[in-house]
């Protein structure tokens, strides 16, 4: 089985993201990522400003950012070029 590459797990947090806020554990079932893994993954997006993390009811959820919805956009355009 072919590993993903972290461009592409990026992109499937922010795809998921896209449709609106998520808890971790959603988040790391519907992008196939473990959940403890997540910790790897989101700190990068963060601070990117790419998603941002609120805590509602005692829960913590993460949501796309515009500039997260761009650079998604970006990335899904130049995959179509190069037919990826």
């Amino acid at each position: 089985m072919k590993r993903r590459s972290v461009v592409f797990i990026y992109m499937d947090i922010l795809t998921v993201l896209r449709d609106g806020p998520a808890g971790p554990t959603r988040l790391a079932r519907t992008c196939n990522i473990p959940y403890d893994r997540l910790n790897v993954y989101v700190p990068p997006l963060l601070d990117a400003g790419f998603i941002t993390k609120s805590v509602e009811q005692d829960r913590e959820y993460f949501h796309a950012t515009r500039e997260g919805i761009q650079w998604l956009g970006e990335m899904e355009r130049n995959m179509k070029k190069l037919n990826l």
